[in-house]
């Protein structure tokens, strides 16, 4: 199985740019207000996997980030 990078992009609705999808910094902004949470509180992560995925299986982990350098509050 290939090793996929996974990219950590900061926090809020700032890094979570995605130029292929129009309008997607604005939809997750409407998730935020629905939920009355603060994006700020979230870190972006990000992978890209080419298609189609067959016979694959993806792995979470959770990541403490009470011990970032970013200067961010703990992990989520």
């Amino acid at each position: 199985m290939e090793n996929v990078p996974v990219a950590s992009l900061g926090h809020g609705l700032a890094a979570a740019e995605l130029a292929e999808v129009p309008n997607y910094r604005a939809m997750l902004a409407e998730v935020f207000d629905r939920l009355a949470a603060d994006p700020e509180d979230f870190a972006v992560f990000r992978v890209r996997v080419d298609y189609p995925i067959l016979r694959s299986s993806g792995r979470c982990r959770p990541v403490d980030l009470s011990t970032s350098t970013e200067g961010h509050g703990p992990g989520l």
